[in-house]
This record gives structure tokens, sequence and C-alpha cells, in this order.
């Protein structure tokens, strides 16, 4: 990837700046989480990755290990790395075809409920409730199990 010119945004809650490309540089700043550095190279090593900043007109480096690298995107370029999508627009499928075994109907879909005031509306209570006595759950412990607090049986 060029980070010839972009941006990082550091993801750690503190970052060294340092005066070269690695932890035997000494640190000429520390930047908190949120903040967003101006990129102008790297040293190209893909395994310890360190990026080269444009910082308070001084050249320094910070790790790529904590931060989100933006690259700057010049006008009529995309910012959508090579090969992760495609940039050619889907095409749009304007088949009104039914597949296989289907059939399209433009009427209006029907069904048997009536339209009259009320209908289809009861005030009977629904059969599975039963509100009989003994018809179902009690309040009495089950017999055979272990009634100790706490017990998961």
């Amino acid at each position: 990837m060029d980070y010839s010119d972009g941006t990082a945004e550091v993801v750690c809650d503190r970052l060294n700046i340092r005066r070269g490309p690695g932890k035997g540089y000494g640190v000429i700043d520390v930047v908190n989480r949120g903040e967003k550095l101006h990129v102008i190279g790297s040293n190209n090593d893909e395994k310890d990755l360190w990026l080269k900043l444009d910082y308070k007109r001084t050249e320094a480096w910070i790790t790529s290990l904590y931060v989100k690298y933006t690259p700057k995107v010049a006008p009529g370029r995309s910012a959508i790395r090579e090969g992760s999508i495609s940039s050619r627009p889907a095409a749009a499928s304007t088949s009104t075809r039914p597949s296989s075994g289907s059939t399209i109907s433009s009427r209006p879909a029907t069904s048997n409920t009536s339209t009259r005031p009320g209908a289809g509306i009861s005030s009977r209570p629904a059969a599975s409730a039963s509100t009989r006595p003994g018809s179902g759950s009690s309040s009495r412990p089950a017999t055979g199990g272990s009634s100790r607090p706490g017990s998961n049986n």
C-alpha cells in the first residue's frame, strides 16, 4: 500500500511519536486517542511497518499497529484498496419473468376474512387457557424434587 499521503488516527490511549522508525529511536512527543496525524511516507516494512509523519514541521515516526490509516483521495480517484471491491456497477436485474414453478399476478391478493364490522371477534377466552382448578399449573412444589433454595434440579 502507498503511504505517501494520508491520515493516521490514533486508536490507543497514548502513542509515542519517535525520531525514527523503531523503538530504539527517542520519543519526541506523545499523542492521545482520536488525534489525527499527517502521514507522508513509511519504512515499507510490512512486518514492522512505521509511518513517517510531517509533525509540527518535523519528520517523525509512529508504529502502524495503533493507528487507523486513511489515504488521501485525489480528485477522480477511489480510496478503495485494489482488489477489495469491484468498481464496476452491478448489473441491474430487470427481468419480470417468474422463477421456475411460480406465477406472477397483477390482481390484488384476496383472503377469506370478512369485512363485516366485528367479524371474527370473540369475547370468549381462548381454549388453551384453562381457569378450572387442578387443570395445569400449581403453586405447590413438585413431588420428588428438591425444595432446597438454590437447587437447580
